[in-house]
């Protein structure tokens, strides 16, 4: 269980995503946005630890339930599925080390959950879009732009934590 200052940031990381990708940029265009939403599940687990991406989607996912109450429990679900996946795969690589994180492990972990989320979220949500396309070249998109944007979010969290937030945070950092 993370501590005040971790679900804070938990919370503070979720509401950002829900603005990204519900008021900011509705639906479909928000979901283009993904990368955004992976570097803050990546930094949640950085710097919350194990847990900290999935608390960070259960704020998200909770505020863009309340925004989209026609889609039911569908946002939650997805959002908790990924940073279920975010978390498990981000231990199961060992991201977090003793002497800091492995960025490549990083993007990797993202990539993976990223590439499962989206076909999985596009396929639960296909019956409630009208005119949705369904054609298997849509499909591809979505595994490609998972992927592409789960490298470049583990990489870019992996940055701003080098960067910017390890001398700030590292005293607060739970042990890996």
């Amino acid at each position: 269980m993370p501590n005040a200052r971790g679900l804070a940031t938990a919370a503070l990381f979720g509401v950002i995503i829900s603005i990204v990708m519900g008021e900011f940029l509705p639906p479909p265009t928000g979901d283009l946005l993904v990368v955004v939403e992976a570097t803050l599940l990546g930094l949640s687990f950085i710097l919350i630890g194990p847990g900290g991406a999935t608390y960070t989607a259960a704020v998200a996912g909770i505020l863009l339930n309340i925004q989209f109450l026609s889609y039911g429990a569908y946002p939650l679900l997805l959002a908790l599925l990924y940073g279920v996946l975010t978390d498990g795969f981000s231990i199961a690589l060992g991201v977090r080390r003793a002497v800091g994180i492995s960025s490549v492990r990083l993007a990797a972990a993202l990539t993976l959950s990223s590439a499962i989320t989206g076909p999985v979220a596009y396929y639960l949500t296909l019956p409630y879009v009208p005119n949705a396309p369904s054609d298997i070249s849509f499909y591809e998109l979505i595994i490609v732009i998972g992927v592409v944007s789960g490298a470049a979010a583990g990489f870019l969290a992996a940055r701003l934590w080098e960067r910017n937030l390890k001398s700030r945070f590292s005293s607060v950092q739970p042990r890996p």
